[in-house]
């Protein structure tokens, strides 16, 4: 079984990393999604992130379900998995690092 897996995007091997219990972000590396996080969102260290942070791995990608902003017939959001959510992402010229997903929303 893979440790984590990485996905080709613009010549970058993109990884999605679990910061704390609520949020996850994409990037080719931990040190930069850590700097763009606290750019963002002006909070860093402890308060920030739960250590030890590791990318996903390939099964963890595959599992857990990313809940769309599009809706099918029935208006229930459209469930696909992180692995997938973040294909597209890739496919449609998103830039990295980036905030990914939330259990907030």
């Amino acid at each position: 079984m893979d440790k984590e897996t990485t996905y080709k995007g613009d010549e970058k091997m993109i990884k999605v990393f679990r910061l704390n219990d609520y949020e996850w972000w994409a990037g080719e590396t931990l040190e930069e999604v850590k700097k763009d996080y606290t750019a963002e969102t002006g909070v860093d260290g402890e308060e920030a992130f739960d250590e030890p942070i590791e990318a996903m791995s390939a099964e963890a990608l595959k599992s857990t379900k990313y809940h769309t902003d599009t809706k099918d017939k029935d208006g229930k959001a459209i469930v696909i998995t992180f692995a997938e959510e973040l294909e597209n992402r890739i496919k449609s010229g998103q830039k990295f690092p980036c905030f990914f997903a939330t259990t907030e929303f």
